[in-house]
C-alpha cells in the first residue's frame, strides 16, 4: 500500500488505537506501525488488515459487506410454485417475498444489487 494517496499520520493514529484497544493480533500492529512511522510502503496483506479491521470498528459502526438476497430451501421447507414460470421453487427471495426456481431466480427483480 502506497500512502501517497493516504494520510500516513492518520493510518497510523488508527493503527496505534487499534492495538490499544486490543483488537487484532498485537505484535501484527506492531510491525505495521513501525512500517509506517519509517513512511515504508505496506504489503498487500498489511494493508488489507488495516482496511478490514478499520472498515468494522470504525466510526461509522459495522458495515454491511454482503447482503443475500436468495436462499436456497432445504429439504423440509415449502415449495410453492415459482413465482415467474409456476415450476417448482428452489429458492426464497428476501426482498421480494418470493419464490422462484433455479432458472427464474438469476436476474429476476432489476431492484435487486
Amino acid at each position: 500500500m502506497s500512502l501517497r494517496g493516504a494520510d500516513a499520520g492518520a493510518t497510523a493514529e488508527i493503527v496505534r488505537r487499534m492495538r490499544r484497544a486490543r483488537i487484532g493480533n498485537r505484535r501484527r500492529w506492531q510491525r505495521i506501525e513501525a512500517k509506517l512511522k519509517r513512511s515504508q510502503d505496506l504489503s498487500g496483506d498489511e494493508a488489507g488488515y488495516v482496511a478490514t479491521l478499520s472498515r468494522i470498528y470504525g466510526d461509522a459502526g459495522v458495515t454491511v459487506r454482503t447482503r443475500i438476497l436468495h436462499t436456497r430451501l432445504s429439504e423440509e421447507d415449502p415449495r410453492p410454485g415459482c413465482l415467474s414460470c409456476g415450476g417448482p421453487s428452489e429458492f426464497y427471495c428476501n426482498q421480494n417475498d418470493a419464490y422462484l426456481c433455479g432458472a427464474c431466480v438469476v436476474g429476476h427483480d432489476e431492484n435487486e444489487g
